[in-house]
């Protein structure tokens, strides 16, 4: 999906423990992932993908959302009450 004004580009699905990004054949650069895409309106299965300028920046981005998971993960554990 684009941001009408600025062009950027911008994902409009939530990040789950079934987010799963998987390097994309051929390229350091690049991520490819299941989610449920809702920027058509109705959510549905879409398989997504990004590339990057830089290795350096698709490393970040890996991170970022590995990171969100495992805050989401623990979240998930304490309303659990473990």
């Amino acid at each position: 999906m684009r941001r009408e004004q600025v062009l950027t580009v911008c994902a409009n699905h939530y990040i789950t423990q079934l987010v799963n990004l998987q390097p994309n054949r051929g390229s350091e650069r690049s991520w490819v992932w299941q989610a449920m895409d809702s920027s058509d309106g109705d959510p549905q299965n879409e398989q997504l993908a990004v590339r990057f300028k830089t290795e350096d920046a698709a490393r970040e981005f890996k991170e970022v959302v590995d990171e969100a998971k495992k805050i989401l993960l623990g979240k998930y554990w304490r309303t659990k009450g473990m």
